[in-house]
């Protein structure tokens, strides 16, 4: 957390893909799947 809050990253780059919570089942099978998610947050 301390390195999110820093700001000295830009992490807004290293996010490729975004789910609402609505769509949960999908975001987590998307991480299973290298091909498609390379670093995943949930």
């Amino acid at each position: 957390m301390a390195i999110m809050t820093s700001g000295k990253w830009d992490l807004e780059s290293i996010i490729t893909q975004e789910f609402p919570l609505e769509q949960i089942s999908e975001a987590i099978q998307n991480a299973t799947e290298p091909e498609k998610a390379f670093n995943v947050t949930i």
